[in-house]
């Protein structure tokens, strides 16, 4: 199930930015892709599976405008839209079709955030699940990260250290979604980083998109 709902722009005070792209009015809700079921029993770690697998195929897709928006619905279909609205204070005051721009604008650029490491997650889940690491808040239940080791594009060997991209999730509609992509700057040495932290470890500032 791909997210079918979009909103077209109109009218000369939107965003000239947007201009020509669907502006979904997305809700978190149930969907599969790539093999995976996306429901109330699916992992942070499948979330974030989904979300780079719908990466590859963006930037595969080129200038083919269907493939995009098909690449594009599951994009928006693994996003937390209630918690990235409700994270700007100036959407107290938007009204809808300011708050469905806002949330376009952040999901839409959450591709080309992790899109240069690509080649990192290109195979099954199998084959990306040793290099990520999923992490539910012991404080808070509804909160999840989940950090990915991505390596150097130019490195095909894997010898050099690549960097580590971090995602927060959290539980929306009962449905684990995601909020913020970005990564993390404390470290890009992915074996001395990650196994020896845990959720309760005071973590970086976060930088990235969302």
């Amino acid at each position: 199930m791909i997210l079918s709902m979009f909103a077209t722009l109109g009218g000369c005070s939107r965003d000239a930015r947007l201009a020509g792209q669907h502006v979904r009015d997305a809700a978190a809700h149930p969907l599969t892709a790539y093999g995976v079921r996306l429901d109330e029993s699916a992992s942070p770690s499948q979330v974030v599976y989904v979300f780079l697998k719908a990466v590859v195929d963006d930037y595969k897709a080129g200038s083919d405008r269907k493939a995009r928006d098909k690449a594009l619905d599951v994009q928006f279909g693994v996003a937390a839209p209630d918690t990235i609205t409700a994270s700007d204070p100036r959407n107290v005051r938007a009204n809808d079709e300011d708050k469905k721009e806002h949330l376009f604008r952040t999901i839409y650029h959450w591709a080309p955030t992790v899109g240069h490491y690509r080649a990192s997650f290109s195979g099954d889940l199998n084959a990306i699940k040793p290099r990520m690491r999923e992490e539910i808040d012991p404080t808070d239940p509804t909160k999840a990260q989940v950090f990915v080791n991505m390596f150097n594009p130019a490195d095909p060997d894997r010898q050099r250290t690549g960097v580590v991209a971090w995602f927060l999730l959290t539980r929306e509609h009962n449905l684990w979604r995601i909020y913020w992509v970005g990564f993390d700057p404390s470290s890009r040495d992915w074996n001395a980083r990650l196994p020896k932290n845990s959720y309760a470890v005071t973590r970086p500032t976060r930088r990235g998109q969302g």
